[in-house]
């Protein structure tokens, strides 16, 4: 502790495999032991968060598994599919007080999306988020942000107080009775699509007062639903959208009673901004609400949100070098923000790239020398499913003698590929100049995740690649 936390500030240290093992009873004669619980790493656990927090107040310990003594005193790193998400549920309806992750360390990746869903159903924390259906992770990671603060702060009931017999459809139930805040919510996921599954919530938590009652969605809308209460249920049915909330207050804190998301879109030459609020009070109130955008610039709305009233509107933005971040504010404290990915980070290589007085944009380039086997360099792109795209890049080579040329590769669910390849011009005659290559290309409906490889394989030549431009054409 004197070291790692005092002196070298290293506050949050992870141990591997501490809450891994179950709980099991001692028999060692020689302790005293006659069928007592004894568990070594809860031992561990309690002394390393004492004097950790004895040496920081900041300090805070993570462990690999979820083994509940261990996770009292240790945040719970669950993410592998052998021992963590298995008990999740009576875990945290046990321990609503524990801290777990959920996401992609410690073997998590192979199911990727099912733990980042499971996280959200139960209220747990997203941890390293790795592979899987990139677009469906970072809308969900996305729109559980807006529902951090009731997510976070109330105690997970499963399905305690829910009715819900679609089997299609999971839902679970989350209470926050403490702190000046008295609400329900519903966390939904529906990734078949099922309309108008039945669901019925109990409501006896808000002692016959008055409540609002909102669905959100991952795509960016919220509506108010008028609360029908019918033996003690409030009636209504699941969206079908994949990941949906329903959120019941009664009474939330004053920092908290305005909710409000903001959900990106590129469009070719613009960013669609979806922006969404929720008067979570029960009294009327005029918002000046204001977008910032990527390019720097905003724009300001005057609002009249009624008592439990929603807005819905979708905001034009230009965008900016490089794209960024788009946040959005109301009564002067920032609500929601979301990031606007650019299509391609560094496409002219100044991060990372080779040094070359002749650099069509910029210093440097992508540069590759001779060399048998493979050789390339690989970058995300930033596709929509469905758009269409224009790639244009410089490039120059010695001459043919290898597999010299780009591909677009888009991936697919089930393990399916579509390529757009990017060729040198099959009649090139000066090989000292840089010449223009372009591909267009119309992205699958379905596309989970795209890249962007530039190649010099198996060759005897040297090529350069640099100022590669993406555009999106519709």
């Amino acid at each position: 502790m004197d070291l790692y936390v005092r002196q070298w500030a290293c506050d949050t240290p992870y141990e591997d495999v501490m809450g891994c093992s179950s709980v099991g009873r001692s028999f060692d004669a020689s302790r005293g032991d006659h069928g007592h619980i004894r568990n070594g790493e809860w031992d561990m656990a309690k002394r390393l968060a004492e004097s950790g927090r004895k040496a920081s107040p900041d300090f805070a310990l993570l462990a690999e598994g979820s083994g509940e003594l261990v996770s009292r005193w240790a945040m719970g790193m669950t993410s592998n599919r052998h021992y963590g998400w298995r008990d999740l549920r009576a875990h945290r309806l046990a321990h609503p007080d524990h801290i777990l992750f959920l996401g992609g360390s410690n073997g998590g990746y192979h199911e990727m999306l099912h733990n980042c869903e499971l996280a959200y159903l139960c209220g747990a924390r997203f941890d390293l988020i790795m592979a899987g259906d990139v677009f469906a992770i970072r809308k969900l990671v996305r729109f559980r942000v807006a529902l951090n603060r009731w997510a976070a702060r109330a105690a997970y009931r499963d399905t305690l107080g829910l009715e819900l017999d679609d089997s299609r459809v999971l839902a679970t139930r989350h209470e926050r009775l403490a702190g000046g805040a008295r609400g329900v919510l519903v966390t939904a996921v529906n990734r078949e699509g099922v309309k108008d599954a039945p669901l019925g919530v109990a409501v006896a938590v808000f002692e016959g007062k008055p409540f609002g009652a909102f669905w959100l969605d991952e795509d960016g809308g919220a509506r108010r639903i008028e609360p029908a209460v019918t033996g003690g249920l409030l009636r209504t049915a699941v969206p079908p959208a994949g990941l949906s909330a329903l959120l019941l207050v009664a009474e939330a804190p004053k920092d908290e009673d305005l909710l409000g998301g903001v959900v990106l879109a590129r469009k070719p030459n613009a960013c669609e901004a979806r922006a969404w609020l929720c008067n979570l009070a029960p009294r009327a109130r005029d918002i000046e609400l204001r977008l910032d955008g990527p390019a720097g610039n905003g724009e300001t709305r005057r609002v009249r949100l009624e008592p439990f009233g929603v807005f819905n509107a979708a905001f034009a933005l230009p965008l900016g070098p490089g794209d960024g971040y788009v946040r959005l504010h109301a009564e002067g404290r920032e609500l929601a923000v979301s990031y606007l990915y650019p299509l391609l980070a560094d496409p002219s290589y100044e991060a990372k790239g080779t040094e070359a007085p002749d650099a069509p944009d910029g210093r440097r380039v992508l540069h590759f020398g001779p060399r048998k086997g493979w050789q390339g360099h690989g970058a995300a792109l930033e596709l929509a499913p469905g758009g269409k795209y224009l790639i244009q890049a410089k490039g120059r080579r010695t001459g043919t003698k290898g597999a010299i040329h780009g591909l677009v590769i888009m991936e697919r669910p089930n393990g399916k590929k579509e390529y757009a390849g990017i060729h040198f011009p099959k009649d090139q005659q000066d090989f000292a100049a840089w010449v223009d290559l372009r591909a267009e290309f119309k992205a699958p409906g379905d596309l989970t995740g795209a890249s962007l490889y530039l190649y010099n394989s198996d060759s005897e030549e040297t090529v350069d690649y640099d100022a590669v431009r993406v555009e999106m054409l519709e």
